[in-house]
């Protein structure tokens, strides 16, 4: 059995879950302890990424169908 993956996953949320990876190890030389200035770099890249999820002109500009 073949699963189907969207040409979008590989061109764009893979790099995601790439940089978001090594975003945590960054953060992880703090000591396991996510700070408030490290989760609020979080929850702004989780914006952004959301935000391009739902503006069809923001995936256009990406490339991303």
């Amino acid at each position: 059995m073949q699963i189907s993956i969207p040409i979008g996953i590989i061109h764009f949320d893979i790099w995601i879950m790439v940089a978001t990876a090594l975003l945590l190890v960054a953060f992880e030389t703090t000591g396991w302890r996510v700070t408030r200035w490290e989760g609020a770099a979080l929850l702004a890249c989780y914006g952004g990424y959301i935000a391009v999820q739902f503006s069809p002109d923001a995936r256009a500009l990406l490339g991303i169908a």
